[in-house]
């Protein structure tokens, strides 16, 4: 009777092994096809591979604009390099090797399965980079963390114009930044607003909301671009963001614009 039993709990272990086997080819099959469609340029097809969630908030020219931003468009051949899968979510981490020959791209997915089928529930694109002199991969922060930034970009930003003091700018920018950001740079660049001029200050009681997927630049940029939705003009900034050695997201330049609502 022992003998029967480790020989059932042996087959049920491996008949679980299987399970998970096939769960995580699965998973990764998904990944595969989303990446063959950005690679072919078919970003309607790209899309089938999402979740209805992450879908819904993304239009097809903005998963082009993010996958050729990225080089994820460029295709190539992708090498696993981690993953946990679960009964209905999981993570897998490859590294895509662009066939033209670039620098490998560290990619990062978020995956629920939805009835029987892996959906890509976020997706996102590293960099290798030095932090505190150790060579890690780095992502582009949560959508929760990006937003805070904007907030207090923005918030520095508007006590800038109306005030020309720029402490708080200064302490939000990376040391390169800091030194470019003197008040006749600041003066020239953004005269058009403060006081007697644009006063973007009731963005400080609006949430941005982001046009664009947050997106690493191959040299570690993090992107940020988005909207205030004020009346009768729309707030539009564009952010960038730096890492410091210590992996703080510090800000490396911006642009801010107003727009008529059409």
């Amino acid at each position: 009777m022992t003998r029967r039993f480790y020989s059932f709990l042996i087959m049920l272990l491996w008949l679980q092994g299987c399970s998970w086997m096939g769960e995580e080819g699965a998973a990764r099959d998904t990944v595969e096809g989303f990446v063959d469609a950005l690679a072919a340029h078919d970003y309607d097809k790209g899309k089938r591979f999402l979740t209805q969630g992450l879908r819904s908030g993304l239009g097809a020219s903005q998963l082009a604009a993010y996958a050729q931003h990225t080089g994820i468009d460029t295709g190539g051949e992708l090498s696993w390099t981690d993953g946990t899968v679960a009964e209905d979510h999981g993570e897998l981490a490859a590294t895509l090797t662009a066939s033209q020959g670039a620098a490998p791209i560290p990619l990062r997915f978020q995956l629920s399965k939805q009835g029987n089928t892996w959906k890509i529930a976020k997706i996102e694109r590293g960099v290798r980079t030095d932090v505190e002199g150790k060579t890690k991969v780095l992502y582009a922060p949560e959508t929760s963390e990006v937003l805070a930034m904007v907030r207090r970009t923005t918030s520095a930003f508007t006590e800038a114009t109306m005030s020309a003091n720029l402490a708080r700018v200064r302490t939000l920018a990376s040391n390169a930044y800091r030194q470019r950001l003197t008040k006749e740079a600041f003066r020239r660049a953004f005269g058009e607003f403060g006081p007697g001029g644009v006063d973007i200050s009731p963005t400080t009681r609006l949430d941005p909301q982001l046009i664009a997927i947050p997106s690493l630049t191959p040299n570690g940029m993090l992107l940020v671009e988005g909207i205030y939705p004020t009346k009768p003009s729309r707030v539009l900034f564009s952010y960038q963001y730096v890492p410091d050695p210590s992996g703080e997201w510090k800000l490396a330049g911006l642009n801010v614009s107003v727009r008529p609502v059409r």
